[in-house]
């Protein structure tokens, strides 16, 4: 039985379009543990610790971490990740921070340097996620853009878990500029089998143009669900 659940956040938007489901499944008494795990794409990772909602997320025994926080015995790239998630660029004027900006980009090829070639440690990690539910976004279907990522699915139906993935953006209008021009970066490979959940009819049929062999289902935009509104307003007031 799979009775714990991961929520492998690359960006800032898969946390906050994903808070009611964590919620819900936080409620259900069969899933011994519900935790938020930051992952790196081949360009840089975001801290879910720094989300303004990680103290309201802990309250409700919602653990939060990312891969490096979990390299206990790799004391070098555990060491290196935390100077780079210390590097702050936001507060500073505009050219000091460009200039710590390409500090920290330098600093993440060291990072990635280290960690994609250490299959033994990404091994680890995997089988962290054993017995497990993994919930992402659509870099499930996005290859070569995290090499974290793309062991995952590699080991997919070997390692005991199941990966539900939901698309975070939206495309409202129909026949939009945008839904023509933008390129989501799936590539079409052999089928994944990895369920995609979108928020509206018009994801679902931009989705297909893509990724025309996986299974695409509906089910509304998870930020609006009316649960988690009042829940938010609650915590604004």
């Amino acid at each position: 039985m799979k009775n714990k659940v991961f929520f492998l956040t690359r960006a800032y938007n898969d946390l906050d379009c994903r808070m009611p489901l964590l919620l819900e499944f936080c409620k259900d008494k069969k899933y011994h543990s519900v935790s938020i795990i930051g992952i790196p794409t081949n360009k840089g990772i975001n801290n879910p610790k720094k989300h303004e909602l990680s103290k309201f997320l802990l309250e409700n025994n919602i653990q939060i971490t990312t891969i490096y926080n979990l390299a206990n015995n790799k004391p070098l790239l555990k060491a290196i990740y935390l100077f780079y998630d210390k590097i702050n660029q936001n507060h500073l004027n505009k050219l000091l921070a460009k200039a710590f900006n390409k500090i920290k980009k330098q600093v993440f090829r060291i990072i990635l340097f280290l960690s994609a070639r250490d299959k033994i440690w990404i091994e680890k990690i995997i089988q962290y996620f054993k017995s497990s539910i993994i919930i992402m976004d659509e870099i499930a279907f996005q290859k070569g853009r995290s090499f974290f990522v793309d062991e995952l699915i590699k080991k997919y139906n070997i390692v005991d878990y199941s990966i539900y993935s939901f698309s975070t953006g939206q495309d409202t209008f129909l026949n939009l500029w945008h839904d023509k021009k933008v390129d989501y970066g799936f590539k079409l490979y052999e089928k994944a089998c990895i369920p995609l959940f979108v928020p509206s009819k018009n994801d679902k049929n931009v989705m297909l143009k893509k990724l025309p062999v996986e299974s695409i289902d509906v089910v509304g935009n998870t930020r609006f669900d009316s649960s988690w509104i009042n829940t938010l307003a609650e915590i604004a007031s």
